[in-house]
């Protein structure tokens, strides 16, 4: 029974060594050693002597604990960018023993749609020569009504060249980035390979 006392007692003893502090909506003052009357407010925390221990903020408002959130994911965002960056790094000096060899993979992967954009002219004139064929055809009905299977081959044609034409966009911008990609490899290849050069060796 006596121990149990003696441990109460010392629990409260290691309690009251801290006192909080803090000011209310009218600037009063309020000291307490039970924290929850200073919960919501900027609080001191007071050694027994008086003084300050730490200083402990209030709790974030809805609105700076989603203004927090944001920062936080805008950080993590920026964290990843810088990594992705250092691992594309990495692995264009590792590929690309030159700019001669980065150069030539370039080539070969621009060969692939323009191969394919060379293509599309011989595709779209068999296209239209069929249609001027089922001009031809149409011409036995004039004043009377197409025959269903005469429209449909005509509809099936027009869109057939409107797949052509809109794979010929879909190419030409392919391109475009494989270009954009390329010029973006070389830029940071030549000066990743700079740095390399300048760095010093010990």
């Amino acid at each position: 029974m006596g121990s149990v006392c003696a441990l109460s007692l010392l629990e409260n003893i290691a309690f009251a060594q801290n006192i909080f502090t803090c000011k209310d909506a009218s600037g009063r003052t309020i000291t307490s050693n039970i924290p929850s009357e200073c919960a919501e407010r900027e609080k001191r925390v007071l050694n027994r002597d008086g003084s300050v221990k730490e200083i402990v903020s209030p709790p974030l408002s809805a609105e700076e604990l989603r203004l927090k959130k944001e920062e936080q994911a805008r950080e993590k965002a920026e964290i990843e960018r810088k990594a992705e960056e250092l691992r594309r790094d990495r692995m264009l000096l590792s590929v690309y023993p030159s700019e001669r060899e980065l150069d030539e993979a370039f080539v070969r992967v621009l060969n692939v749609p323009v191969t394919a954009l060379r293509a599309f002219p011989k595709r779209i004139k068999l296209l239209t020569d069929e249609i001027k064929k089922i001009r031809e055809e149409s011409e036995f009905y004039i004043g009377k009504p197409w025959p269903p299977a005469l429209k449909r081959r005509l509809d099936n044609v027009v869109f057939g060249i409107e797949q052509e034409r809109r794979s010929i966009e879909e190419k030409e911008e392919e391109i475009r980035r494989i270009i954009a990609r390329f010029e973006a490899d070389r830029q940071r290849y030549r000066a990743l390979s700079e740095a390399a050069k300048n760095r010093p060796r010990h």
